[in-house]
């Protein structure tokens, strides 16, 4: 982490998830839902910038897939 002055870009409030979500199991308690967001778009984009490899829709599938896993209630 950057932190002070030296940050890149400001601060975005984080985004939790409601209860009603949480309740439905649909994600873990105190999730950052920005956090979430980022965790699925990064390797995309990164994949896209640095054509490291074929950006297919298998490929979107199984981030999204990995993500939402990670994501899901223990």
């Amino acid at each position: 982490m950057l932190g002070g002055s030296a940050d890149l870009l400001p601060a975005r409030p984080g985004v939790h998830p409601s209860a009603g979500d949480v309740e439905r199991q649909v994600v873990a308690e105190g999730i950052d839902l920005g956090v979430a967001v980022d965790m699925i778009w990064g390797p995309v984009l990164n994949r896209w910038l640095q054509r490291s490899g074929p950006l297919t829709t298998e490929y979107a599938d199984l981030v999204v897939a990995t993500a939402l896993n990670g994501l899901r209630p223990r």
